[in-house]
């Protein structure tokens, strides 16, 4: 007798789909602490030694809830978000930006619940709405928790930006912007290549747009 699969792909919605049941749960859960805690790994390796100016924190979180879905792409935010206050010394700094990982989570799950992560086009949209979300976030994240002084590289443009408008939030917005456009545009790369290949390997057809369905 065959055993059943671990994942199996849902053809009509694009993710796959993991057992039911507490062993569904486990591995959903198991899934989104490593998860977490690789996204908090590489935001770290890059503060410590790349030391570029992106956040590199969310490409698991995109990812995951491109291929699982909404939940295990929300246990993975927050989870990054815990793993990145343990690393550093259980800091606060960390938590209030988890309302950035969670919009990242909710768009990207939403693109593939409608069908719409088929080709580089969509690809592109879904990083730049995922971007721009993470702009505006960020934005407000930095300027009512933290008077826009984050601690990170992207301060050193902010600074500049707020000479020339005298509007911290207005600075704070523009200056996260295009990093977030490069940093989520890797993002959703990196989980279009995944799709691609899981797609490829369970030859199912990627899922109908919500237009083609009616």
């Amino acid at each position: 007798m065959s055993k059943e699969p671990m994942t199996k792909l849902d053809a009509n919605r694009g993710f796959l789909r993991l057992p039911g049941g507490i062993r569904g749960a486990l591995i959903i859960l198991g899934l989104s602490l490593l998860s977490g805690a690789a996204n908090a790994g590489l935001e770290k390796l890059n503060t410590a030694l790349l030391q570029s100016p992106l956040f590199l924190d969310s490409i698991l979180t995109v990812g995951i809830a491109s291929l699982f879905g909404l939940i295990p792409g929300i246990l993975t935010a927050v989870f990054t978000h815990f793993f990145m206050a343990a690393f550093n010394g259980w800091s606060f700094l960390y938590l209030p930006w988890v309302i950035c990982s969670l919009a990242s989570a909710l768009i990207t799950w939403s693109y593939v619940r409608w069908g719409l992560l088929r080709n580089p086009i969509e690809g592109i949209s879904l990083a730049l709405l995922v971007a721009l979300a993470n702009a505006v976030l960020g934005a407000a994240v930095a300027v009512f928790f933290f008077g826009g002084k984050t601690y990170h590289s992207v301060d050193l443009i902010l600074s500049s930006l707020f000479t020339l408008t005298q509007n911290i939030f207005s600075a704070a917005f523009w200056a996260r912007l295009p990093l977030n456009v490069v940093d989520k545009g890797i993002a959703v790369a990196v989980a279009m290549v995944a799709r691609h290949l899981l797609l490829t390997n369970n030859q199912v057809p990627a899922p109908p747009s919500s237009l083609e369905e009616e």
